[in-house]
């Protein structure tokens, strides 16, 4: 997995992967609590279980399914709560990919090993060098260039290859003009 892109949000960095990260759930039990950890290589996320009461349900009562490690499926509903990782050298982060962003510009969150993080930072830096980015390395994007970025990018991607048909046919005329041409001076 890689980033491929980093763009502006609030004060932090949203990170752009160039797949979608899909998680795999295994109940585990840590100091005594329950957990719903869902990983994917570096990357995790968290349930923990805690009885809803009254109105107050996790996911305002949105039902779940989750896909677990052993490959059954396990739905989940109000007492379920997303919480903060209980294991150490993890960093929250936002992220997404650009597909999902062309659907709905929308970024989620995840937890992830922050040194794999670091690896994966380092590598779109020296990926991303000047002069086409910030002097340290990897061009970052403000949060609404950015989504001007990708929404954009079918429709230029279509004009070039339209500019590119239209070249082509230009040159096969020419050279249908001076094959006419050539025969009538025959």
């Amino acid at each position: 997995m890689k980033i491929v892109a980093m763009v502006r949000f609030n004060n932090k960095w949203a990170y752009v992967f160039d797949e979608e990260i899909s998680f795999r759930y295994r109940e585990e039990v840590i100091d005594g609590n329950r957990f719903l950890i869902g990983r994917n290589g570096p990357f995790l996320t968290c349930l923990q279980y805690q009885k809803a009461s009254g109105s107050m349900r996790a996911f305002a009562g949105r039902k779940m399914t989750l896909q677990m490690e052993d490959g059954s499926l396990r739905d989940v509903q109000n007492d379920w709560w997303h919480c903060v990782s209980p294991f150490e050298n993890i960093v929250s982060i936002t992220c997404s990919t650009i597909d999902s962003l062309k659907r709905c510009y929308v970024y989620s969150g995840a937890d992830c090993d922050a040194s794999v993080l670091n690896e994966l930072i380092s590598e779109y830096e020296n990926r991303t060098r000047p002069p086409y980015s910030f002097a340290d390395g990897g061009y970052r994007y403000p949060y609404y260039d950015f989504e001007k970025v990708i929404k954009y990018a079918d429709e230029t991607r279509r004009l070039r290859e339209k500019i590119s048909k239209l070249e082509r046919d230009k040159k096969n005329l020419i050279a249908e003009a001076r094959r006419q041409a050539a025969l009538q001076d025959a």
